[in-house]
């Protein structure tokens, strides 16, 4: 997974031109990886977008908002095994911007930044 940032919001995807198209730029190629198949305990992840138009994953196949996926991203795991390591979770200004992190200090330095922490949203694997 990639992620890029642009317009106050974060974008995730498999795909590097989301990542840096419509005024993203790519602030890490291939900063996580998903399972491509179902492992025991693991959950899809959806790439979804808000009403607004806002980028955000999910493992819900209604996004949560009642609106399909626009893409299947691979399966992160719900517990950590594996060797696989925690994705946090972090929202901005009533959920404006979706931030994933796989640093605890990155996390924490969000938080000072007005972000607020949403937990361990599943388990990845780090290049």
């Amino acid at each position: 997974i990639h992620r890029g940032y642009g317009r106050g919001e974060h974008i995730y995807s498999t795909e590097l031109g989301i990542v840096t198209g419509n005024d993203h730029n790519l602030e890490r190629e291939n900063y996580f990886y998903l399972s491509t198949e179902t492992l025991p305990n693991s959950r899809p992840v959806f790439y979804c977008q808000t009403r607004g138009n806002r980028p955000f994953l999910s493992t819900l196949t209604d996004c949560g908002i009642s609106r399909a996926p626009l893409q299947t991203l691979g399966f992160w795991l719900a517990a950590p095994t594996c060797n696989a390591s925690p994705l946090y979770h972090l929202t901005k200004d009533t959920d404006q911007d979706y931030f994933y992190t796989t640093s605890a200090n990155e996390r924490d330095h969000a938080v000072g930044l007005g972000y607020v922490d949403q937990g361990i949203v599943g388990y990845i694997w780090l290049p």
